[in-house]
């Protein structure tokens, strides 16, 4: 039995920027696919305004929370918008907030939220 603090074991599952819905998603892997991808999980959600990007709601399904794949997800949108340079980032999420709060080293690809 595991102990209360260890996190459930995640299934498979993939990150994608789905840039037209303005979101990243977190998709279980399903070989039975053509591409691979099987049925959205999670996502964070974003807009823009103007030169930034906001960071708007992060959401995981109930029975997949947890297992530490919201920090996956905003994770992987922080690092795709850090390496691509072209804009910040505004945490308008509070999970978003915290999560940068936590890892200082995305401090410099984000700006505050008004």
């Amino acid at each position: 039995m595991p102990e209360a603090n260890q996190q459930a074991q995640a299934p498979a599952y993939r990150i994608v920027h789905n840039d037209p819905a303005g979101q990243w998603e977190v998709r279980l892997v399903d070989t039975a696919q053509p591409d691979g991808l099987g049925a959205i999980i999670g996502y964070l959600a974003y807009d823009y305004l103007d030169e930034a990007m906001l960071l708007t709601s992060t959401v995981v399904m109930k029975q997949y929370q947890g297992m530490g794949i919201a920090g996956d997800l905003v994770r992987t949108a922080l690092n795709e918008v850090r390496d691509a340079g072209e804009r910040k980032v505004v945490p308008i999420c509070p999970y978003v907030k915290q999560f940068v709060q936590k890892h200082p080293e995305y401090k410099a690809v984000t700006v505050a939220g008004k």
